[in-house]
Protein backbone atom coordinates (compact mmCIF):
# COMPACT_ATOMS: atom_id res chain seq x y z
CA UNK A 1 0.00 0.00 0.00
CA UNK A 2 2.81 2.41 0.78
CA UNK A 3 4.55 1.80 -2.34
CA UNK A 4 1.28 2.82 -4.11
CA UNK A 5 1.12 6.04 -2.41
CA UNK A 6 4.83 6.61 -2.99
CA UNK A 7 4.02 5.75 -6.29
CA UNK A 8 1.52 8.17 -6.57
CA UNK A 9 3.13 11.10 -5.21
CA UNK A 10 6.07 10.88 -7.03
CA UNK A 11 3.88 10.71 -10.43
CA UNK A 12 2.06 13.94 -9.00
CA UNK A 13 5.26 15.78 -8.44
CA UNK A 14 6.96 14.71 -11.70
CA UNK A 15 3.13 15.88 -13.51
CA UNK A 16 3.65 18.99 -11.66
CA UNK A 17 6.65 19.83 -12.82
CA UNK A 18 6.47 19.25 -16.17
CA UNK A 19 3.31 21.47 -16.47
CA UNK A 20 5.40 24.67 -14.83
CA UNK A 21 8.28 23.88 -17.17
CA UNK A 22 5.90 23.68 -19.81
CA UNK A 23 3.89 26.45 -18.43
CA UNK A 24 6.72 28.88 -17.87
CA UNK A 25 8.56 27.78 -21.56
CA UNK A 26 6.37 30.31 -23.74
CA UNK A 27 9.14 31.53 -26.02
CA UNK A 28 7.00 34.75 -26.93
CA UNK A 29 3.52 36.04 -25.72
CA UNK A 30 1.31 36.74 -28.64
CA UNK A 31 -2.19 37.47 -27.68
CA UNK A 32 -3.42 38.52 -31.32
CA UNK A 33 -3.06 36.77 -34.57
CA UNK A 34 -4.44 38.55 -37.56
CA UNK A 35 -4.61 40.74 -40.35
CA UNK A 36 -4.37 44.55 -40.16
CA UNK A 37 -6.92 46.18 -42.12
CA UNK A 38 -5.41 49.81 -42.25
CA UNK A 39 -2.70 51.19 -41.47
CA UNK A 40 -3.32 54.93 -40.17
CA UNK A 41 -0.22 56.08 -39.50
CA UNK A 42 3.70 54.92 -38.54
CA UNK A 43 2.91 53.70 -34.91
CA UNK A 44 -0.75 53.22 -35.85
CA UNK A 45 -3.03 50.68 -37.54
CA UNK A 46 -6.35 48.79 -37.79
CA UNK A 47 -7.41 44.67 -37.04
CA UNK A 48 -10.57 43.46 -37.06
CA UNK A 49 -12.42 45.59 -34.82
CA UNK A 50 -10.03 46.95 -32.55
CA UNK A 51 -7.15 49.53 -33.33
CA UNK A 52 -3.39 48.90 -31.88
CA UNK A 53 -0.65 51.67 -31.23
CA UNK A 54 2.43 50.23 -31.59
CA UNK A 55 4.29 50.49 -27.83
CA UNK A 56 6.98 52.90 -26.57
CA UNK A 57 7.99 54.24 -30.28
CA UNK A 58 7.03 57.96 -31.65
CA UNK A 59 6.95 58.09 -35.24
CA UNK A 60 6.71 61.61 -37.30
CA UNK A 61 3.08 63.09 -36.85
CA UNK A 62 1.50 64.90 -39.92
CA UNK A 63 1.18 68.06 -38.06
CA UNK A 64 5.60 67.67 -37.56
CA UNK A 65 7.33 66.74 -41.03
CA UNK A 66 4.53 65.57 -43.79
CA UNK A 67 7.40 64.16 -45.87
CA UNK A 68 8.62 61.94 -42.75
CA UNK A 69 4.95 61.16 -41.63
CA UNK A 70 4.36 59.59 -45.23
CA UNK A 71 7.56 57.84 -45.77
CA UNK A 72 6.70 55.95 -42.19
CA UNK A 73 2.85 55.32 -42.92
CA UNK A 74 3.75 53.81 -46.50
CA UNK A 75 6.98 51.94 -44.61
CA UNK A 76 4.45 50.62 -42.24
CA UNK A 77 1.82 49.80 -44.78
CA UNK A 78 4.48 47.81 -46.91
CA UNK A 79 5.59 45.96 -43.99
CA UNK A 80 2.06 44.96 -42.67
CA UNK A 81 -1.33 45.98 -44.69
CA UNK A 82 -3.21 42.86 -45.50
CA UNK A 83 -0.61 40.66 -43.53
CA UNK A 84 -1.28 38.63 -40.60
CA UNK A 85 0.48 40.12 -37.65
CA UNK A 86 1.12 38.75 -34.31
CA UNK A 87 0.59 40.88 -31.54
CA UNK A 88 1.61 41.26 -27.91
CA UNK A 89 -0.67 43.25 -26.41
CA UNK A 90 0.07 45.08 -23.06
CA UNK A 91 -0.60 43.11 -19.83
CA UNK A 92 -1.01 46.32 -17.73
CA UNK A 93 -4.15 47.38 -20.02
CA UNK A 94 -2.44 51.11 -21.39
CA UNK A 95 -4.69 52.66 -24.02
CA UNK A 96 -3.96 55.66 -25.68
CA UNK A 97 -6.65 57.31 -27.38
CA UNK A 98 -8.99 54.02 -27.52
CA UNK A 99 -5.95 52.70 -29.05
CA UNK A 100 -4.37 48.91 -27.43
CA UNK A 101 -1.23 49.21 -27.07
CA UNK A 102 1.33 46.57 -27.84
CA UNK A 103 4.30 45.16 -30.27
CA UNK A 104 3.15 43.66 -33.57
CA UNK A 105 5.53 40.83 -35.43
CA UNK A 106 5.63 39.67 -38.75
CA UNK A 107 6.19 36.23 -39.59
CA UNK A 108 9.65 36.56 -41.44
CA UNK A 109 10.80 32.47 -41.97
CA UNK A 110 9.71 29.33 -40.42
CA UNK A 111 11.51 29.79 -37.19
CA UNK A 112 11.30 33.55 -36.35
CA UNK A 113 9.07 36.81 -36.69
CA UNK A 114 10.36 40.17 -37.00
CA UNK A 115 9.41 42.91 -33.85
CA UNK A 116 7.98 45.11 -36.26
CA UNK A 117 8.74 48.29 -33.68
CA UNK A 118 12.01 47.31 -33.37
CA UNK A 119 11.88 47.45 -37.14
CA UNK A 120 10.85 51.21 -37.34
CA UNK A 121 13.71 52.09 -35.24
CA UNK A 122 16.23 50.32 -36.46
CA UNK A 123 14.89 51.68 -39.97
CA UNK A 124 14.84 55.20 -38.65
CA UNK A 125 11.61 55.56 -39.22
CA UNK A 126 10.68 56.03 -35.64
CA UNK A 127 12.40 56.74 -32.24
CA UNK A 128 12.11 55.11 -28.84
CA UNK A 129 10.03 56.63 -26.42
CA UNK A 130 9.56 54.51 -23.61
CA UNK A 131 6.36 55.10 -21.67
CA UNK A 132 6.69 53.66 -18.13
CA UNK A 133 2.66 52.81 -17.86
CA UNK A 134 3.33 49.28 -20.13
CA UNK A 135 5.24 46.36 -19.22
CA UNK A 136 7.18 46.93 -22.45
CA UNK A 137 11.17 47.69 -22.49
CA UNK A 138 12.70 49.02 -26.06
CA UNK A 139 16.02 48.09 -25.08
CA UNK A 140 15.78 44.36 -25.06
CA UNK A 141 13.70 44.26 -27.66
CA UNK A 142 15.74 41.82 -30.77
CA UNK A 143 15.21 42.52 -34.45
CA UNK A 144 14.04 38.40 -34.59
CA UNK A 145 12.02 36.47 -31.72
CA UNK A 146 11.82 32.71 -31.91
CA UNK A 147 8.64 31.42 -32.43
CA UNK A 148 8.27 28.49 -34.54
CA UNK A 149 5.46 28.26 -37.09
CA UNK A 150 5.59 24.34 -36.07
CA UNK A 151 4.62 25.12 -32.80
CA UNK A 152 2.35 27.95 -32.97
CA UNK A 153 -0.97 26.61 -31.93
CA UNK A 154 0.59 25.33 -28.87
CA UNK A 155 2.32 28.48 -27.95
CA UNK A 156 -0.50 30.40 -28.52
CA UNK A 157 -2.51 27.96 -26.01
CA UNK A 158 -0.20 28.40 -23.67
CA UNK A 159 -0.83 32.32 -23.68
CA UNK A 160 -4.82 31.82 -23.99
CA UNK A 161 -5.98 33.44 -20.44
CA UNK A 162 -8.50 30.01 -19.86
CA UNK A 163 -6.32 27.63 -20.80
CA UNK A 164 -3.53 29.47 -18.10
CA UNK A 165 -6.45 29.09 -15.14
CA UNK A 166 -7.13 25.38 -16.60
CA UNK A 167 -3.62 24.81 -16.07
CA UNK A 168 -3.07 26.62 -13.16
CA UNK A 169 -5.65 25.11 -11.63
CA UNK A 170 -4.74 21.49 -12.01
CA UNK A 171 -0.92 22.17 -10.96
CA UNK A 172 -2.68 23.32 -7.93
CA UNK A 173 -5.15 20.32 -7.79
CA UNK A 174 -1.88 17.81 -8.49
CA UNK A 175 0.06 19.82 -5.59
CA UNK A 176 -2.81 18.95 -3.58
CA UNK A 177 -3.24 15.19 -4.26
CA UNK A 178 0.85 15.13 -3.56
CA UNK A 179 0.40 17.06 -0.34
CA UNK A 180 -2.38 14.45 0.70
CA UNK A 181 -0.58 11.58 -0.46
CA UNK A 182 2.72 12.21 1.62
CA UNK A 183 0.79 12.94 4.52
CA UNK A 184 -1.19 9.60 4.30
CA UNK A 185 2.02 7.51 3.66
CA UNK A 186 3.89 9.41 6.82
CA UNK A 187 1.12 8.74 9.26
Amino acid sequence: MKKKIIFSLLFAVVVSLVLILVYSFSLLKIDIVTNVTKVWDGDTFDLPERRIRLADIEAPNSDDNLTAYGATRDYLKSLIENKVVYIDIDDYGSTTYNRMVGVAYLRYNSTHLLNVNKELLDKGYAIVWDYSDNEFNPSTWTEYAYYPASTENILQLLTNNTFRFLLESLIIILAAIGIISLVRALF
